[in-house]
């Protein structure tokens, strides 16, 4: 018995501490503070970027409708003053989009704010896939023009709902391009569903997540891998100080469900650190990437504070003594 209860505690102890390293990140939650000057305009635009993707051209799973969707984005990110171009063409029509500003000190290093503008079949996936395409244009916007000592690019994939990161899709492809070409990438943040926040709403996540998330719907997650976790726990730190909403973290192996065939995955794959940015997507919302995810759910308040969070992330990121330091 005394055997037993040794090895319960032992047990106990080191869940205890597990936990703790996976999920104990700096800062303080300060939920409803923070919301720009002009988060109402940012608002609005991001609402007209999700409707146009999700309601004007509608479920983005086949070669035209990704096409539309890929030109829409290219033009959107040239309005918001950044150089954009189709980089690789997939063979469904559509193709990773890349727009890029040169650092003016350290150049070779680069940070890259990624998201997907593909969605699941028959889903006009206003959250799953536009939602995050939305936040990167706008995010786009905010830091266009603004020297910054790293280089900082902006990457739209074409399949992260339908290939995620796997084998044969656009991000696993892209992070393999960056390693053969010898790239110094210093952090990934990926944005992937980033739309729905409920505060009355009870999501449902996989072991052992739900025994460190939140029981509510309204935060912000940040999911990185164990060999990530200084980018993890920066990001979350920055993100708590300067966005208004709640920002839970949590590292994983990059074997956890639900996290280690995302598009984010490929880069750890290749060897760069990077990080999710998601409001758990299936796990929150039962309308996740189905035909009742529509342009109408979407919190675009909330998403506004996820743009303000980017650019300050981005800012500290791009300084060379920034987050990836």
């Amino acid at each position: 018995m005394k055997t037993f209860l040794l090895w319960l505690c032992v047990s106990a102890a080191f869940l205890g501490l597990f936990g703790a390293y996976s999920t104990s990140f700096p800062g303080t939650n300060s939920p409803g503070r923070g919301l720009p000057a002009e988060g109402e305009e940012v608002a609005t635009r991001l609402r007209r970027h999700v409707e146009s993707l999700a309601l004007d051209i509608g479920a983005r799973d086949k070669p035209g409708p990704l096409a539309d969707a890929a030109g829409y984005l290219e033009r959107e990110l040239r309005r918001a003053g950044v150089d954009a171009r189709v980089s690789a063409s997939g063979g469904d029509g559509a193709g990773t989009i890349v727009a890029e500003a040169s650092g003016t000190k350290h150049a070779r290093e680069i940070v890259i704010l990624a998201a997907h503008y593909d969605g699941p079949r028959g889903s006009p996936a206003a959250n799953a896939g536009a939602s995050g395409a939305a936040v990167l244009v706008e995010t786009a916007r905010k830091l266009a023009g603004a020297p910054t000592e790293r280089t900082l690019r902006f990457v739209l994939f074409p399949d992260g709902a339908r290939r995620a990161g796997g084998e044969g899709s656009a991000a696993a492809a892209y992070a393999k391009g960056c390693k053969e070409r010898g790239e110094t990438i210093v952090a990934v943040l990926y944005v992937d569903s980033a739309g729905c926040f409920e505060d009355a709403g009870k999501p449902s996540y996989p072991f052992p997540l739900g025994l460190a998330l939140p029981s509510g719907a309204s935060f912000l997650a940040v999911v990185g891998s164990y060999q990530g976790r200084d980018l993890t726990s920066k990001t979350v730190e920055v993100l708590r100080a300067g966005t208004g909403l709640a920002i839970e973290g949590y590292v994983v192996p990059s074997f956890a469900p639900g996290t280690g065939f995302a598009p984010h995955a490929a880069f750890w794959q290749a060897g760069f650190p990077a990080v999710c940015l998601s409001d758990t997507g299936s796990w929150r919302s039962r309308n996740f990437a189905t035909p009742s995810d529509t342009h109408d759910r979407l919190d675009y308040a909330r998403m506004a504070r996820v743009v303000q969070g980017l650019v300050r992330a981005a800012g500290q990121l791009t300084k060379k003594a920034g987050l990836a330091a």
